[in-house]
Formats: C-alpha cells, structure tokens, sequence
C-alpha cells in the first residue's frame, strides 16, 4: 500500500485534495515484476492504469508484418503513469508494456478509481487533465517513430 505522501508525487493524482488520496490509497496495489516481464499486451481489456515507482518499462507495438517489438517510449521516471488506456473508452491497451529490469509499479483498478473520479467533477478533471498531458506526450513519441522509420 502506498502512503499519502507517496500518491502525492504520483503526476496523474498531484492537486487531488487528501480526503479523495485517502480514498485511493485503499485501492492502490503495488506490483513486483522480474525483468523483461510483459504487463500487458496492445489490445487487452485495460482493466488498470499503472505508475511506474522504481525501475523501466518499454511502452511497445508490435507489428503484424515484423517478430520483433517496435519500442515507442521509456518510462523510467519514478511516478509517471502508463496504461492510461484504462480510463479512455473503449478500455484496450493501445500499446504494450514490458520491464527492462526488474520493476516495482502501483496500480488502481479502472472501476475503483471512475467510481471515486465520479463522485466530484473537479477532481475528475484534474485527472483527466493530466491523462490528456500523458496521451499528448506519448503521441509526440510516437510521431519521433513514425519520422525516424521514414527518414
């Protein structure tokens, strides 16, 4: 379980006032995972959004036409967020995620958390801000990719 401090360096939660922490601290779960180990795949039911608390992973696609994973950015930056599909209908994965070595992430159940997020619409907001920041950065990424292919 996570401590309050802790959900406060979290950039996905940092403004959310201490009652709502509170409340998501209880539906925190911290994963422990061993090195080149897949947390999910493109396209699976994204059923949670993760925050990487020490360690690396690979946001990836994986193409039809190639073997080989197709790495689109690197979270390795304590309390950043991945899996923010979880929140954005439909609720699939539009990337992979695998750790570069072994990882320690937290992670909060989509239902748990839109269920908390609903209750107050401003802090829904705040969050939803900081998703709209995590997608914009990722489709910056994925747009670096795109140009390095085909240059």
């Amino acid at each position: 379980m996570l401590s309050i401090e802790e959900l406060k360096k979290i950039e996905l939660l940092k403004g959310i006032p201490d009652e709502y922490l509170n409340k998501i601290k209880d539906i925190c779960e911290v994963h422990e995972f061993k090195e080149n180990e897949i947390i999910f795949h493109e396209g699976d039911d994204a059923k949670r959004v993760y925050t990487l608390l020490e360690g690396e992973i690979e946001i990836f696609i994986q193409s039809s036409v190639r073997p080989e994973r197709i790495p689109l950015s690197i979270i390795k930056i304590p309390y950043e967020t991945f899996g923010w599909s979880a929140l954005v209908p439909p609720h699939y994965y539009t990337s992979g995620a695998i750790t570069r070595k072994p990882t320690r992430a937290a992670s909060m159940e989509r239902e748990k958390l839109m269920s908390i997020l609903e209750k107050d619409p401003l802090v829904g907001m705040i969050v939803y801000r900081k998703i709209a920041t995590v997608i914009s950065s990722r489709l910056r990424n994925c747009r670096a990719q795109l140009l390095k292919a085909i240059y």
